[in-house]
């Protein structure tokens, strides 16, 4: 083997073990970050739901739908904040009475359909629409929005 083959040969041996040893000493440091699940399910999951779940309030307006009629209730959430959830409910009874046509987040105000696809605000509240089938008796319930801020 010549001379320059030898140097060659003595580099790259050192230069593979300098690279085993800093791996051996940085294999503790790695194994306390852990994999992308362990980091999401022990540090950024847990710091956004406190963040964003337990910090909610819920806001509930009352509606009525009369016999034979279409009606459509919003639940608003307040300035700032957006809706994460939603939804409706009737009194008992009314559930086997009562289509609900749409039960979906509001966009700038207006109905998801309105949106486009892509990027767009937060939802602001809540919009459910609805047909009361029995044309001899009105329902009553409430429409909820979950607001995150």
């Amino acid at each position: 083997m010549s001379k320059t083959v030898r140097t060659r040969a003595a580099a790259a041996s050192l230069v593979l073990g300098a690279i085993l040893i800093v791996g051996l000493w940085l294999q503790p440091a790695a194994a306390l970050t852990g994999t992308a699940h362990h980091l999401w399910v022990s540090y950024i999951r847990p710091r956004a739901d406190e963040r964003y779940l337990n910090n909610t309030k819920t806001y509930i307006t009352s509606f009525s739908v009369g016999a034979g009629a279409n009606a459509t209730a919003d639940s608003d959430c307040p300035s700032g904040w957006q809706a994460i959830g939603g939804g409706v409910d009737f009194v008992s009874g009314a559930s086997a009475q009562v289509s609900v046509l749409s039960n979906a987040p509001k966009v700038n105000g207006d109905n998801i359909v309105a949106a486009s696809d892509g990027r767009n605000p937060a939802a602001d509240g809540w919009r459910v629409k609805m047909h009361n089938n029995n044309l001899s008796g009105s329902y009553t319930g409430a429409v909820a929005v979950i607001c995150a801020p």
